[in-house]
């Protein structure tokens, strides 16, 4: 990993441990978002650009337990103030930090989204489950009733 990259490791840890708090230690934090920061610089510096490599990132993030608004903000602040500075890109490659963002968002959008559904999957199986459980419950009442009699 270069010293840029670490760098940039750094300051995106910093932004999303200020934005959002996840249950793990700090060496685990920072070595999560290192990992997605490398990845990010590989994105950029590939022959040809891959959204669905940000696309990646950005669910990967949400999926570190980065999920909050506030974390993709300073993503995307410190994506457009750091990443080609401390990459050291220029020209087309300091032009690809646009493109990558937007492909970070729309997957950690899209992986916000998903959980989204998955909570209201689980919430109506819930409910199905409470509703069919309480409809059994005054059928057994009235048998026990019925063979007291």
């Amino acid at each position: 990993m270069t010293a840029g990259i670490a760098a940039f490791a750094r300051a995106w840890a910093s932004a999303l441990d200020i934005a959002d708090y996840v249950p793990a230690l700090p060496s685990t934090r920072n070595s999560m978002v290192t990992a997605l920061a490398e990845r990010v610089a590989a994105a950029l510096a590939a022959e040809r650009f891959d959204p669905r490599t940000g696309h990646r990132i950005g669910a990967d993030l949400v999926a570190s337990g980065y999920a909050s608004p506030e974390a993709l903000g300073r993503t995307i602040t410190v994506m457009y103030s750091r990443l080609a500075s401390d990459l050291g890109l220029a020209g087309s490659r300091a032009a690809g930090v646009s493109a990558l963002t937007e492909a970070v968002v729309a997957g950690f959008v899209a992986a916000v989204h998903d959980r989204a559904l998955d909570a209201q999957e689980a919430v109506r199986i819930a409910a199905m489950s409470a509703q069919a459980r309480a409809e059994r419950t005054p059928l057994r009442t009235r048998r026990r009733s019925n063979e007291r009699a």
